[in-house]
């Protein structure tokens, strides 16, 4: 059975406006479809967008629904046929709908675990501040197993926190609250409900393994517990960016395949700023959202911007933001 919810193209709302941004589609509270002229700022990085036509959402669903009937991409058939866990790639089941954006092109390096942890810390608890402001009031479900997502537990959140996890992960998330004194509820995921697996093939559309996706009737109890007012974090990229290896994601050869990608090249690159300079913290458009400006620990005299595309360095402050060009 599938959800007539997930498959009616009237269930989904349908909004219009000349423009749109990554904040439009992942801040407003679904289910909605996006028809806009044009996509504003910087291409989408890391939450993924879809595109179809004039078309945006954040699943490739409702573009299929939309379209009224699915077009098969026979390539990404051919991938999903076998053991995937994770379709790495712009493309998706129907031909027509395409994720947009890509990985921020940048030729900045760390290589110091310790930098590494502080930029990574510090650009997780920017992104939820962030989204926070843009909500205030709603619950923040948090999606976590029992490794590298725990750490979204640990975040400064300002409003309510409730951990949701699943066996054989929910022990080990429950001890890790007991462990931290985090004083937060941890409710357990059960796949109760065999009739919905086809809804959770619709809603997966070929992205990932489905042993990720099988508690679409729980996590649908747990948004109406809230009236919708909360939202869902899952830590998917974690284990990514923690894993020992992390040091090989700047390598050049990945950074040359990211700029022949036709998802980049869709996107024009940003004009860099021209000069940093030091300073009271301010803002500049040229330098991205709220970038700011830090001494690296490997080169004690020189600083740059971050996080953005390459800048300019000058001389170390601790104050320095970056000047508009």
């Amino acid at each position: 059975m599938i959800l007539p919810e997930l498959t009616t193209k009237h269930a989904w709302e349908l909004r219009r406006q000349p423009e749109i941004d990554e904040d439009d589609l992942w801040l407003t509270p679904g289910p909605v479809v996006w028809q806009a002229e044009r996509f504003r700022g910087p291409p989408p990085m890391f939450y993924p967008v879809y595109r179809s036509g004039d078309l945006y959402a954040t699943s490739p669903l409702p573009l299929i629904v939309h379209k009224g009937a699915l077009e098969l991409d026979a390539d990404v058939a051919r991938q999903v046929g076998g053991a995937v866990r994770y379709l790495a790639t712009n493309a998706t089941i129907d031909r027509r709908v395409r994720r947009v954006g890509c990985p921020q092109l940048s030729t900045l390096e760390l290589s110091d675990p310790r930098e590494y942890v502080a930029e990574f810390a510090a650009a997780t608890r920017a992104d939820v501040a962030g989204v926070e402001a843009r909500r205030p009031g709603f619950t923040n479900l948090v999606l976590c197993g029992g490794k590298d997502s725990l750490n979204l537990l640990l975040l400064p959140w300002k409003n309510p926190v409730i951990a949701v996890s699943a066996r054989p992960n929910f022990p080990l998330v429950q001890q890790f609250v007991k462990d931290n004194r985090l004083g937060m509820d941890v409710v357990e995921l059960v796949d109760r409900d065999a009739s919905l697996l086809d809804s959770e093939i619709a809603v997966n559309a070929c992205r990932i393994g489905l042993d990720h996706v099988r508690w679409v009737a729980e996590l649908r109890e747990l948004a109406a517990r809230f009236e919708r007012r909360a939202i869902f974090w899952v830590g998917a990229m974690a284990d990514v960016l923690t894993t020992p290896k992390w040091r090989t994601y700047n390598h050049s050869l990945a950074l040359a395949r990211l700029r022949a990608s036709p998802a980049c090249a869709a996107w024009p690159t940003p004009t860099p700023a021209r000069a940093c300079s030091p300073g009271p913290a301010t803002t500049a458009a040229a330098c991205g959202r709220a970038a700011t400006c830090r001494c690296s620990r490997r080169s004690p005299t020189r600083w740059c911007c971050r996080p953005t595309m390459a800048l300019p360095c000058g001389p170390c402050s601790r104050t320095s933001t970056c000047a508009a060009p």
